[in-house]
């Protein structure tokens, strides 16, 4: 790295990562952050209802990569992640795992 790179990535490092600045702002909502791509994703999947990514082995799709390996995993390949450690259910999604344990161990409904 060239001492004119450090020079300019330096300043920009100090704000994204010590400053938590954020300088890519939603021009429709409140959201902002560092990464213009992350921006980018946020705006087709919360303003645009853009769904990319598809599901190989059904018509699944989802606005990000990540949720379509959720829904594999869970829907087509039955891998369950997340264990409960006061009986034998296992859930695809962490929310589901706490639901289950407030509704069936805690006895707290929704």
């Amino acid at each position: 790295m060239t001492v004119i790179t450090m020079h300019l990535t330096l300043p920009m490092h100090i704000n994204l990562k010590h400053l938590c600045i954020k300088e890519h702002k939603c021009d429709l909502c409140d959201f902002q952050t560092n990464g213009k791509s992350v921006l980018k994703t946020h705006a087709n999947s919360e303003h645009l209802g853009t769904k990319n990514h598809k599901c190989n082995h059904c018509d699944n799709a989802a606005y990000n990569k990540n949720d379509v390996i959720i829904h594999l995993n869970s829907a087509h390949l039955n891998i369950k992640r997340f264990k409960c450690n006061y009986c034998d259910y296992q859930g695809s999604k962490k929310f589901l795992l706490t639901k289950h344990i407030k509704s069936v161990h805690l006895l707290m409904k929704d």
